[in-house]
């Protein structure tokens, strides 16, 4: 098993504590999206920290195949698992093909952390991202659609 941390994607915005990097961008707002924006070849545009995850994790991918991922952030105590957005850019559930896989992870990981299991304000401490509130050009949906599988756990 091979094991990859990035200690940071957005390391600008960790030092300013803010969500943006030094040029006022969120990274997680910067990807390309499978309903707004569906060419993953796209790097034009893109930020820096954007563009050199993107061709990291293609080139693993490449090498040998990533099965699963979890992607770290700040804010709410909740897994969330794709899609995070929807196509009718609503803040409606939204199944990706692994939905069940995705909710046995993410139950996985809730079940063993009580404070996350024990969420008022997320049932069993998890949620659908785009149930939770849509968002288009995040890092969980690209690396889903585009590169491989994923799950998100705040903390």
């Amino acid at each position: 098993t091979d094991v990859y941390l990035v200690p940071s994607m957005n390391p600008d915005g960790f030092e300013l504590a803010q969500r943006e990097n030094a040029n006022n961008i969120d990274l997680n707002r910067n990807f390309p999206d499978q309903f707004i924006d569906p060419n993953p070849d796209t790097l034009t545009g893109r930020q820096v920290e954007t563009r050199l995850m993107m061709q990291w994790t293609r080139t693993l991918n490449t090498q040998t195949p990533v099965v699963l991922a979890a992607n770290l952030h700040g804010g709410a105590l909740v897994a969330s698992y794709p899609y995070d957005g929807s196509s009718s850019r609503q803040d409606v559930y939204t199944k990706a093909p692994d939905d069940t896989l995705f909710k046995h992870l993410a139950r996985t990981y809730a079940n063993n952390h009580l404070s996350m299991y024990s969420s008022p304000s997320f049932p069993q401490g998890i949620t659908n991202g785009a149930a939770w509130y849509a968002l288009y050009g995040g890092l969980q949906d690209y690396s889903y659609v585009y590169v491989f599988i994923v799950v998100v756990f705040g903390v």
